[in-house]
């Protein structure tokens, strides 16, 4: 018997565990308690679906203090929940396992909205900060970044630290084909995120290491600082990015860093265009990949 059947197997005791719950004779206490735990475990998947749907949009979530509490005590109740049914064992047990899966959703879903927030307040300039490094208004680009850096940061622990408890999910405990769908497909909406946020640190670094070359480049004059330097390491990270399945940034960034990585990479000869009345073709380097599609990539889950 294969891998797969064991595993549809192993979930059938648990499905029916959940199913027959509301029928198991118990106390009034235990009721009262515990009647409503198949919709607190919907209500967790719900969370975790919403939380990283506007992740990926950065979009501000209304009333975050409420959400949080809501999903703390959630939390509270899985929690409670768990400790007082697995000494039982049987299907106590059963359900008891299953909703330590449905409380890291919830518990992940917390981060999520938080960075979710903090993305919302910082995505306006950094659509600003990439369209002012595309100008060749490098200075401009910096300064802006230097004032939201700390809220990046900020933004990409609180991804990162949803992901640490989301990826410990083991998603056969989760009940329902579709609950593992929506699992699979906010981690791969948070894992975006995350690639975009890290690229974009890494695309300012880049900036800040080689301002004096990129501003000559931009000028149309032989850049007096590490040259070779700047074209190898926007190389590599044109290849990250182009490579790294992210999310909404991803092209933008990409076509930013093409422009000016090619300014560099053709130094030996001046082309038409750019700011300066000239710029420098692009003569190799860098990567052929278009953002998202590197190796492994998948196309993003639909929104419908």
């Amino acid at each position: 018997m294969d891998k797969a059947r064991l595993a549809r197997l192993a979930l059938i005791p648990i499905v029916l565990a959940v199913l027959l719950y509301p029928f198991i004779p118990r106390d009034r206490g235990e009721e009262a308690a515990d009647t409503r735990i198949q919709d607190i475990l919907q209500e967790a998947v719900l969370h975790y679906n919403t939380s990283t749907r506007m992740l990926a949009a950065a979009e501000e979530p209304q009333d975050l203090d409420s959400i949080l509490e809501r999903l703390a005590n959630l939390s509270t109740t899985l929690t409670r929940f768990h400790a007082s049914n697995t000494p039982g064992g049987g299907l106590y047990m059963q359900i008891a396992s299953s909703t330590q899966a449905y409380k890291g959703l919830a518990e992940a879903s917390k981060h999520f909205y938080e960075a979710s927030y903090m993305y919302s307040k910082v995505l306006d300039n950094i659509t600003r900060i990439l369209q002012e490094l595309k100008a060749c208004n490098i200075g401009p680009a910096l300064e802006l970044w230097s004032s939201i850096e700390g809220n990046v940061t900020a933004t990409l622990e609180a991804v990162e630290a949803g992901l640490r408890i989301a990826s410990r999910v083991e998603p056969s405990m989760l009940l329902s084909e579709d609950h593992r769908t929506v699992y699979g497909e906010g981690l791969i909406r948070a894992y975006g995120v995350k690639a975009d946020l890290e690229n974009l640190e890494q695309l300012m670094a880049l900036m800040e290491k080689y301002r004096d070359v990129v501003e000559d480049l931009c000028k149309g004059q032989p850049p007096q600082g590490d040259l070779r330097g700047f074209i190898n390491d926007a190389g590599n990270l044109l290849s990250r990015v182009g490579s790294s399945n992210g999310g909404s940034l991803s092209y933008d960034m990409y076509s930013t860093l093409s422009r000016l990585a090619g300014m560099g990479s053709g130094a030996g000869g001046p082309s038409q265009g750019g700011p300066g009345g000239s710029s420098y073709g692009w003569a190799g380097g860098g990567s052929s990949s278009q953002p998202g599609q590197g190796a492994g990539y998948g196309a993003p889950p639909s929104d419908d």
